[in-house]
């Protein structure tokens, strides 16, 4: 009688444990932990476009020979002048390795820093 008791109460043990699992955004939680089925999208904000935009109007003017600062918000808190008399800040805030990754190529300055 015990042992078909400690049967019951794990089978219903697991059968709550996976229902919540289940009914829960645990899953996604774990998955985006260990990053499968991440999302680029989720990282891409409104502020990163419209720094992009802003990139995109300054990108024809940067001189030849320019040093171009790439990053996230350290790099765009910082006076990259102060650093290089002849440089430019591509740094926006939050930004994280995928938008890195997308912007990379949209920039036509690159080649002739």
């Amino acid at each position: 009688m015990k042992k078909q008791l400690t049967i019951v109460y794990i089978l219903c043990i697991h059968l709550f444990l996976g229902f919540v699992l289940l009914k829960s955004d645990f899953i996604q939680r774990v998955e985006s932990k260990l990053g499968f089925g991440q999302n680029a999208q989720f990282e891409i904000t409104d502020h990163f476009h419209r720094m992009l935009r802003y990139h995109s109007r300054m990108d024809d003017n940067v001189p030849d020979g320019a040093v171009v600062f790439i990053g996230d918000s350290i790099t765009q808190g910082l006076c990259v002048s102060a650093v290089v008399p002849s440089s430019v800040n591509y740094g926006i805030g939050s930004d994280t390795t995928i938008g890195v990754l997308q912007r990379l190529p949209k920039y036509k300055s690159i080649g002739r820093a």
